[in-house]
Parts: structure tokens; C-alpha cells; sequence
């Protein structure tokens, strides 16, 4: 099976701020501004977060000025109180995983995945300069083994525990799906009632996605190559819908779809889906249940299309495509039918992973991950959308490299605040 898509390809703690990457800061630093305090966000201006993922976890952040340049914020990386996964194998797994750092805007919260030592970090975001102050009692335990993803619906947190970390190799472990109440001052606590479900050893679930304002969480099940999706109550109980294989229609070869990156339109009942090993954009509805309806596929130009987030108005669907260092715009004014209008090539090398649109939406932010022990690759990638058709453009100080403590570390997540 070619999955070299998204590995190799997708392949590929504190922050160690070399000489080298303060002067690259530097002129960035000058460029900002003139509003009485430097520290001070002007209205123009965001901070965009990923975490390192490294021996000793820490989130980083960065100010985004006008021009789309990013400068390490002053007390950046802001640790989590855990640890990364480093895994010199590189290989599918284990760093296929999506919404690892997420935002809570409405209560200025920040959470991020400790996926070595089993638990989730939790920040309030400063309004006025976006610093992060840990909330009381953070880091908090995840529920399970490895967590990678977190999805956010109102009041309530949903994780997801992996168990691929080599590091925790436990007989009899699983994988889980776990709920959690998040309270007023940002702790995360759990519910009266058990509100964790065990998985199939091996099947990798990667994301938990909650449905704009609907009851439901979606999952890709990259390794077990199934969508597992989930009624959320409010009590923070999880009933599980009976798990969904890809069609083996839309095989190529002999090379069977696995799912990697999902997002929902957010003003339609349409769930995307990445088909990474076939290079196809999914395109599915749902049941009242939350059932996941295979409606078609749309081609993808590049290879092992992953990461996807949409617009607000759910026109404009953008796709990381790892294997080929693209990313991909597709149209979706109708919701059902996209259609690809823009795959633009990423410069640098290393592999693209997780995407996330500014609150602007004039900006995309792209992780890129080193795709072995030897390669470069670590950065933050910055693409300038079009005003009018939603077009990228990267802009002239992209990537910014992230230089970390191990030679194997690789960032992961992306949030803007």
C-alpha cells in the first residue's frame, strides 16, 4: 500500500530560541508597532499557537502583524507541565492526528494535548497581548493512554486517546474516546457518570470533531480505515453509531481508502473527508443519528490530502496535501459538489500537517513537520488568502523554522486567537 503519501511524508521541551532564530525575529520585532505598548495586540493583529510536542511539551506563540509576519511572543513557549511524543521511527500513526491545541473563544481558553504523559494542558489566553497563565490545577489527566486530539462543544471537552505512543507500551491498553466538563475557570473535570469508550487496538482514531451546533462527534479511524461517529448528550454520555468503512469502490489499484482529516461545513449538513491514500476529497451527509452518508468523491491534485478547515461561510474548503507539499482550495458555494480551484506549492522543505484559518480569514496557517531524523522541515508556514476568491498566496517571511530540543521532535496543532 503507497501511504507514503502521508508519511515519509507523514512522516514527519521547550523551544531552544537559537542566535540564528532570534536574528531571523528580529527586524519583525521593529516592524510592530507604535500603539503605546508594544505588547499591547493592536486591532490588526493575532497570536497564532502550536505546541512543540517535545521531551518537555510547551506552547509556542506567535504575534501576526499586518504583513502576515510572525514574532515569538515575550514569555513564548509557555510550558504544559507534560511531555511530547518523539518517535525516531517516523512511521503512520502516531503523529497523524488532528486538533492537538484549540481555543475556547467565547471563555479566552486555550487547551493542548500533553500525548506523552497522558494529559491535557490548559491556558487563559490574555486578552490584551495573548500570553497564556495556566488555569488552576492544569495539567489535568486525559482519561486514557496518548492523547492527540480535543474537540470543544459548549461546556464540554472531548478527547481522544490514541495509545500509539511507543513510549507507553502497556499490555492491554486501548484507545479510548473520553468527555469531560469544563468548568467557569477553565479546569477540566469529570463527569458524575463514566463517559469513556474503548476502541480497537490499533485503529488510530485521529480527531474528535464536534458538528457546529449539532449533538454529534466525528472521528477518522485512520489505521482501522473507518469513520466512528458519536451522539454527544448533555451529560456528557457518548453513544457510539456503528463505525463506517470507506467504500471499497473508491479503491485505486490495489491501494484501499483510509480516512485523515475531517471537517464539517459549518452552514450545511456536509462532513469532508480526507481519503489520503487514494488522493480524494469525501464527500458525505449524515442521518439524524449522526450517521455518516457517503454521498461522492472529488478528485485531489496533489497526494495524501489530510487536514482540512473551511471558511465561515462554508464556500472555501482548504486541504493540507502532505505528499505533495500542497495546498489545496476548493470551491464549495455548493456545498455538495467541490470543486478544486488552487493547489499552490508550499515552499521549504518538510511535510505539511494541521491547517487552521485566522479569525480574519486573511491568513492560513500551515504546520510543517521534518519527514526523518536527518531532514529539515520544522516551521509555520503563513499563506495570505485573496479577498475575493479566497486564493493563497505565501507571503515573503514564510516558513518561520521551529528549532527544537530533539533532533526527532516534531511540532504538531495550530490555533489562532
Amino acid at each position: 500500500m503507497k501511504i507514503f503519501a502521508c508519511h515519509r511524508v507523514i512522516a514527519t521541551a521547550v523551544l531552544v530560541t537559537t542566535v540564528a532564530f532570534a536574528a531571523q525575529l528580529a527586524p519583525s520585532l521593529a516592524q510592530i508597532g507604535d500603539a503605546g505598548s508594544d505588547d499591547i495586540l493592536r486591532r490588526s493583529e493575532r497570536v497564532v499557537y502550536t505546541e512543540t510536542n517535545d521531551i518537555a511539551n510547551a506552547v509556542l506563540a506567535f504575534r501576526r502583524d499586518d504583513q502576515g509576519r510572525l514574532t515569538l511572543l515575550p514569555g513564548a513557549p509557555f510550558s504544559t507541565g507534560g511531555k511530547g511524543v518523539i518517535d525516531p521511527s517516523f512511521k503512520l500513526g502516531p503523529f497523524d492526528t488532528d486538533q492537538n491545541v484549540v481555543i475556547d473563544h467565547d471563555r479566552r481558553l486555550l487547551f493542548a494535548v500533553n500525548s506523552g504523559s497522558n494529559s491535557i494542558a490548559g491556558f487563559h489566553i490574555r486578552p490584551h497581548d495573548g500570553a497564556l497563565e495556566p488555569t488552576r490545577g492544569s495539567p489535568f489527566p486525559s482519561g486514557g493512554i496518548n492523547p492527540v486530539s480535543i474537540g470543544l462543544r459548549g461546556d464540554q471537552i472531548v478527547i481522544i486517546n490514541q495509545d500509539l505512543d511507543s513510549a507507553q507500551n502497556t499490555a492491554g491498553g486501548l484507545p479510548s474516546i473520553v468527555t469531560r466538563h469544563v468548568t467557569e475557570d477553565g479546569r477540566i473535570v469529570k463527569f458524575p457518570a463514566n463517559t469513556t469508550i474503548s476502541l480497537s487496538v490499533g485503529s488510530a482514531p485521529s480527531q474528535a470533531l464536534t458538528a457546529n451546533n449539532r449533538p454529534f462527534v466525528f472521528d477518522a479511524q485512520f489505521l482501522g480505515g473507518r469513520l466512528a461517529s458519536y451522539r454527544l448528550f448533555p451529560n456528557g454520555r457518548l453513544l457510539a453509531n456503528p463505525p463506517q468503512p470507506l467504500p471499497a469502490s473508491e479503491s485505486v489499484g490495489g491501494t484501499a481508502p483510509l480516512p485523515l482529516g475531517l471537517w464539517v461545513n459549518p452552514d450545511a449538513r456536509q462532513l469532508y473527508v480526507g481519503f489520503v491514500t487514494v488522493n480524494k476529497l469525501g464527500v458525505y451527509t449524515w442521518d439524524e443519528e449522526g450517521v455518516p452518508v457517503f454521498e461522492r468523491t472529488v478528485a485531489n491534485s496533489g497526494k495524501a490530502i489530510c487536514w482540512l478547515r473551511a471558511n465561515r461561510a462554508g464556500t472555501r474548503l482548504y486541504s493540507a496535501n502532505t505528499g505533495s507539499s500542497t495546498v489545496s482550495v476548493y470551491d464549495t458555494t455548493d456545498p455538495d459538489e467541490p470543486k478544486e480551484i488552487q493547489a499552490i506549492h508550499i515552499s521549504g522543505p518538510g511535510a505539511l500537517f494541521q491547517l487552521a484559518l485566522d479569525p480574519t480569514e486573511r491568513f492560513l496557517y500551515v504546520i510543517g513537520q521534518r519527514g526523518s531524523h536527518a531532514a529539515p522541515g520544522n516551521a509555520l508556514h503563513v499563506l495570505a488568502l485573496d479577498e475575493e476568491d479566497g486564493t493563497l498566496t505565501e507571503v515573503s517571511s514564510s516558513p518561520v523554522p521551529i528549532t527544537l530540543q530533539s533532533p526527532d521532535a516534531r511540532p504538531q496543532g495550530v490555533a489562532v486567537f
